[in-house]
């Protein structure tokens, strides 16, 4: 079982970014706009989950700069 502790020694460079929408989206648009954001960025998908409004994305240090203040596909980051 992997612990929040062991996680994060596992994974150093890993932030958690809160986005939120406009509306509620489907499953489909919300994947297709992480994986897009990730794409742009060249790097790969740690993990995400959402709920209603809000996403909430697993990602490195480096995603998370290039993510802030943006909007991609109606989902708002920062």
């Amino acid at each position: 079982m992997v612990t929040k502790t062991t996680f994060k020694k596992k994974f150093p460079d890993v932030k958690v970014q809160k986005l939120q929408t406009e509306v509620v989206f489907s499953r489909k648009h919300v994947e297709d706009a992480v994986l897009q954001m990730c794409g742009m960025m060249g790097l790969g998908l740690l993990y995400y989950s959402y709920s209603n409004k809000w996403i909430t994305v697993y990602t490195s240090e480096k995603m998370k700069k290039g993510m802030d203040n943006g909007n991609i596909n109606g989902i708002t980051m920062g």
